[in-house]
């Protein structure tokens, strides 16, 4: 009988410990998965704003401070969002997968605004190819957020 107890107090604290660690390991899962999404939206709001700029400055319809002031908070939000994404521990293959789709994302954007930066202000820079790394960084944050939600 002492035997049974034990045995059955063993199965009882694995299942319990199966338990815990499903329901922690989904919810963090599910806790980076928001965190990313919420990094994509941060990264895709400063792509499409300086993509906006861009079509304003080539139209002659944008202020030049106001240019200056909108590519550094562009700049800064795709730097902010890429260290926060780099600085997130990710808690498994899934997380692991989310970065490796998301990384690459955030880093085209942070160059487009870069180099869109650089060509407004009179730079070497060519304004049609940071106009397509912004538009596909833009398209694939976009779509980064539609399927991961």
């Amino acid at each position: 009988m002492t035997r049974r107890w034990i045995v059955g107090g063993c199965v009882a604290v694995a299942a319990a410990l199966i338990v815990i660690w499903v329901v922690t390991s989904s919810s963090s899962e599910s806790g980076y998965r928001d965190t990313v999404v919420g990094i994509a939206h941060d990264g895709l709001s400063a792509v499409r704003t300086t993509d906006l700029l861009v079509t304003a400055d080539q139209d002659d319809r944008l202020v030049s401070t106001y240019r200056s002031t909108a590519i550094d908070d562009a700049e800064t939000g795709l730097s902010d969002a890429i260290a926060q994404l780099d600085g997130a521990d990710r808690p498994g293959p899934a997380a692991n997968a989310l970065y490796e789709r998301l990384a690459p994302l955030l880093r085209t954007g942070m160059a487009g605004v870069t180099e869109a930066s650089d060509a407004m202000s009179g730079g070497t820079a060519d304004l049609g190819a940071a106009r397509a790394k912004l538009r596909a960084a833009g398209d694939g944050l976009a779509e980064f957020v539609r399927s991961t939600r």
